[in-house]
């Protein structure tokens, strides 16, 4: 009898062990399954503030540092956004367009970018992308 209750002890103490190594598994996967997706969100946000705070770049003013941030987040786009065929395409347009059309491209391109980031641009003008800040 108490080989029997010893034996039920033995499995119920198996029985525990294996369900928490499945519920530390099952954790450490969601856990790091949620930074994946949290880590790409905030790049492409960041993608896309440094599209829009650097926009100045393509007038043809603006420092070597500015054309470092402008283009590298230029650059992080196929990366960050290669999983979208329209975003692909708007920046193919952006690269293919002559400069008097750059505006056009560039401003399509953000506001693409913004709604696939989750950014929200709603109350923003195209004149407010367009008439970046400068002294």
């Amino acid at each position: 009898m108490i080989d029997l209750i010893q034996n039920k002890e033995l499995i119920a103490a198996f029985v525990g062990a294996v369900a928490t190594l499945f519920a530390v598994f099952l954790a450490a996967s969601l856990s790091v399954k949620y930074l994946r997706v949290s880590e790409l969100k905030r790049l492409r946000i960041k993608c896309v503030v440094d599209l829009i705070s650097y926009r100045f770049v393509i007038s043809g003013n603006s420092t070597s540092d500015a054309k470092v941030v402008f283009f590298a987040a230029l650059n992080a786009i196929p990366s960050l956004f290669g999983d979208d065929h329209t975003i692909m395409r708007h920046l193919r347009d952006f690269r293919e367009h002559d400069s008097s059309k750059k505006n056009d491209s560039l401003l399509s391109l953000i506001k693409i970018t913004a709604e696939k980031s989750g950014v929200s641009l709603l109350n923003v003008s195209d004149v407010d992308l367009l008439k970046p800040f400068s002294m």
